[in-house]
């Protein structure tokens, strides 16, 4: 009886993001949150199940029975925007604002975009992006650096990391103009970013989702030719 109490006294989430962000904060917030279903505007995932969990669509959460929502995604500002534009309220929505394995740390905030510029939201977010990388529970040894392994340049930031991808091109006795260049083992993608303005397209694979995620996010704030 008292274990069912504590169960319906948490709060019942959806969460909006069916990847590997979303079902890893779900595996360690199990004893926070009552989560009652997955959320995605990948058509593909609609109907399948994560964790247990239904993925629906955006549109159905209206027919859930929830107290708020969470956006697991690191396309967290547009799916703000999306949300509130389906008439959900701000207050309904919390969306992260630091992300290690074993400790999750929410905040309810709004993100409209005339309160902040979006270089200071975006570079937030993306340091926010690069800690998260950092969290696989493996030996890493760039985790003391803001940027982790390479050091990447937004906004007219420098974000410090164990290496910097300039000079390692530099030392690297190749044409890469014009080029399409695939980099494997692409951690965030910073040796790429300090291509793009040479390269004709460029291509990173990486194993860790971390890393892939946070360099398509960079890839998509800063425009360049690359993808991961």
């Amino acid at each position: 009886m008292n274990m069912q109490n504590k169960k319906e006294n948490k709060p019942k989430a959806v969460v909006f993001g069916a990847g590997g962000f979303g079902k890893s904060f779900v595996n360690n917030c199990l004893d926070k949150y009552d989560f009652i279903a997955f959320c995605d505007n990948d058509k593909s995932k609609i109907g399948n199940f994560l964790n247990g969990l239904s993925i629906i669509r955006p549109e159905d959460i209206f027919f859930q029975v929830f107290d708020l929502v969470i956006v697991a995604s690191m396309w967290d500002r547009e799916i703000f925007k999306q949300l509130t534009d389906m008439g959900l309220k701000e207050d309904k929505i919390h969306i992260p604002c630091d992300t290690h394995d074993t400790q999750f740390e929410f905040v309810r905030k709004k993100i409209t975009a005339k309160y902040e510029p979006v270089e200071k939201t975006e570079l937030a977010k993306i340091s926010n992006l690069l800690e998260y990388t950092k969290a696989s529970g493996q030996k890493y040894s760039a985790r003391i650096y803001p940027a982790g392994y390479h050091t990447i340049k937004l906004f007219g930031k420098e974000l410090k990391g164990q290496r910097d991808p300039k000079k390692r091109i530099e030392k690297t006795p190749f044409d890469f103009y014009d080029k399409t260049v695939l980099d494997i083992g692409s951690n965030q993608g910073a040796m790429l970013f300090e291509l793009a303005d040479k390269i004709k397209w460029g291509v990173g694979l990486d194993y860790d989702y971390r890393m892939v995620n946070v360099a398509n996010r960079i890839s998509h704030v800063i425009g360049g030719k690359t993808n991961f």
